[in-house]
């Protein structure tokens, strides 16, 4: 299904999924969503239980005004979400899934994604948080498996740069690629990354990987890996499975980033 909207410099507070009252047990599949000129996702009023994967969720923010802040998904009160096999591409204004009174969200086995530069925006991250106000938190977020591609500004590449209050948030077994402002915020609990291009000589982790080349099988879209890369964490279900379907660490080794590589 496509949710499409043309882009338009002069609109405002225009969003894509507008759920504010609530709810649960809400899924999204297989979604072309793209350019509405705030966010893709807006959430509140206690939502729980939700479920958005193989989906395309691109170009929040298209007006382009700073005055309007847009995510790809602004979540306040949103509680117990899985976000995996999506490709989350060119995300600007305020960053890419951002969490305000957030607990309990899996996200893995996603592609972030800028197809351009888009400079100095997305400051408070890929996947972040807000400081605005004294009751946003994040608690028990995982982020684990992700590929993070051409994020070259800002804060696009970063987690959580910027929050008020969070508790047991996880990075583990991501890959950074040409993404110089990757950067880790206090607080977060981050090890058995990849990184290239990707401010590697700034981020300390006991079991980091520095990569020597492009990864990929082309890096201009097919995320692959062209090589296996040093075994990640073990981390069991539901981050065992990529998003085509395989087992991840069958053979000894549970590959870093979105795919596990086709031995």
């Amino acid at each position: 299904m496509e949710l499409a909207f043309t882009p338009c410099p002069s609109c405002k507070g225009q969003d894509a999924v507008y759920g504010i009252k609530g709810g649960m047990n809400w899924k999204f599949q297989y979604m072309w969503i793209h350019h509405p000129s705030r966010v893709v996702f807006y959430t509140m009023g206690n939502a729980n239980k939700i479920l958005v994967e193989y989906s395309l969720l691109e170009r929040s923010g298209t007006n382009g005004s700073a005055s309007q802040h847009s995510e790809i998904w602004s979540a306040r009160d949103t509680h117990d979400v899985t976000l995996r096999y999506n490709l989350i591409r060119d995300y600007r204004s305020t960053g890419g899934i951002i969490l305000g009174r957030a607990r309990n969200w899996n996200i893995y086995g996603n592609i972030f994604q800028w197809t351009t530069d888009f400079g100095p925006t997305a400051n408070n991250g890929a996947v972040g948080s807000w400081s605005s106000d004294p009751t946003y938190y994040a608690s028990n977020i995982k982020i684990h498996n992700n590929t993070f591609v051409g994020l070259r500004s800002g804060g696009a590449g970063k987690i959580f740069p910027i929050y008020k209050s969070i508790s047991n948030v996880a990075a583990y077994n991501n890959l950074w690629f040409n993404s110089p402002a990757t950067s880790f915020g206090g607080g977060v609990a981050h090890n058995n990354n990849w990184f290239k291009n990707s401010n590697e000589a700034k981020i300390a982790e006991p079991s980091k990987e520095v990569g020597a080349t492009d990864p990929f099988m082309n890096s201009a879209g097919d995320f692959r890996l062209r090589a296996a890369t040093r075994t990640g964490a073990s981390l069991g279900s539901p981050f065992n499975m990529d998003i085509t379907g395989k087992l991840r660490g069958r053979d000894g080794a549970w590959d870093k980033g979105a795919y596990e590589f086709a031995r």
